[in-house]
């Protein structure tokens, strides 16, 4: 099975999920409705996904969540916009801080620059032994 077939799987069980609880009180639906239903909904994903590209455009290849805010707002999709503007990215970890030694900057880049050239020597010692 290719992606794209995995895709379109999940892709159109995701719409099932769609159909099925945006209308709960309806008991059967023609599939050639769902088909109906699932072909806007399609075409709808592509036209959001060229809006987005068009927004990524702007500034370089990374698609970021602003893209996909502007393009809701673009597309006249303000509500979505706010619904997308609201999921939580995840955060950067924060970097430990260093810890107090005492030292000043300078120092720590003298001390820093010392152990480099003690690791330089090092090697050069045990290459001179490699035969």
């Amino acid at each position: 099975m290719s992606n794209k077939d995995i895709n379109s799987i999940n892709f159109s069980n995701n719409i099932k999920n769609i159909i099925k609880n945006e209308f709960p009180k309806v008991k059967r639906i023609k599939e050639e409705t769902k088909t109906a239903i699932s072909m806007c909904i399609l075409e709808f994903s592509k036209i959001l996904a060229a809006a987005i590209a068009t927004e990524c455009d702007k500034h370089g290849k990374l698609v970021v969540q602003k893209d996909v805010v502007d393009a809701c707002k673009t597309l006249g999709f303000p509500e979505y916009a706010t619904k997308a503007e609201a999921v939580q990215m995840p955060k950067k970890q924060e970097k430990p801080k260093p810890k107090e030694t005492g030292l000043t900057q300078q120092q720590m880049i003298e001390l820093q620059k010392e152990l480099y050239r003690q690791a330089r020597d090092e090697i050069k010692h045990r290459e001179s032994f490699d035969f």
